[in-house]
């Protein structure tokens, strides 16, 4: 399945400021919390929802990843490992996708998995992303980001512009833009500056494309440079 590339129009996100990342964690369980069976959500690696993971509780919606690293499932730069340490060991009937990274086709692959899990009736309502120092979300980078806006696919491979440099598999804006809800998470004075850029410089990176019209929530410290008129407390 292919997917209409979208002409990016800018358009402000929600920008909810909590006071710490602990807030912002209890913000994200309560969204956990209404998934349902039939559902396809898309999860994020990163320290940012470490917490998240080893509190949530089990879900009836099936959880597919946003991006994964070329490495094998028990590196410890995968996220496939980190989600299982945290979530689905507890958890391991759990309806859970992740790209195959021992297979060299592993976005063809994971792309058809995903193809056939709508095509059983599941539709995909949310999404979760980080939005790096450097401006990329999901694992699309800055300097790739031209040419990956274009791809009509669900999956594409791209290259790390940054540690661990290693290949990456993710899915593409077009389907990040497709989803019902797209929701970021910005933490910390290592992201107060690429905030500042993006939201409030509107500065071009995947993040302020892919954030547009979403939900992004921030704590204090990654929210220090932006206007009081650009956010809500929560």
């Amino acid at each position: 399945m292919k997917i209409r590339v979208k002409k990016f129009q800018s358009t402000m996100p929600k920008i909810l400021v909590h006071d710490n990342s602990e807030a912002i964690t209890q913000t994200l369980l309560k969204e956990w919390a209404s998934w349902s069976e039939g559902e396809g959500v898309f999860l994020s690696g990163g320290t940012r929802f470490r917490s998240l993971y080893a509190a949530a509780p089990k879900t009836a919606a099936s959880l597919f990843l946003v991006d994964e690293r070329m490495v094998s499932h028990d590196s410890p730069d995968s996220t496939a490992g980190m989600l299982g340490t945290l979530y689905l060991n507890r958890f391991p009937d759990i309806d859970f996708h992740a790209p195959d990274t021992s297979r060299p086709d592993a976005a063809q692959a994971y792309e058809q998995d995903i193809e056939q899990w709508q095509a059983s009736g599941g539709q995909f309502t949310v999404g979760l992303f980080g939005i790096g120092a450097d401006g990329h979300t999901a694992s699309l980078f800055p300097k790739q980001y031209a040419h990956d806006v274009q791809s009509p696919a669900l999956v594409l491979q791209t290259e790390a512009e940054m540690q661990p440099f290693v290949s990456r598999i993710t899915i593409t804006p077009a389907f990040i833009q497709s989803l019902q809800r797209r929701i970021f998470v910005a933490l910390g004075e290592g992201n107060r500056d690429i905030v500042r850029q993006i939201f409030l410089e509107q500065k071009s990176y995947p993040a302020t494309d892919l954030s547009s019209d979403a939900l992004v929530l921030m704590d204090q410290a990654a929210a220090a440079d932006l206007p009081f008129e650009l956010y809500d407390l929560v």
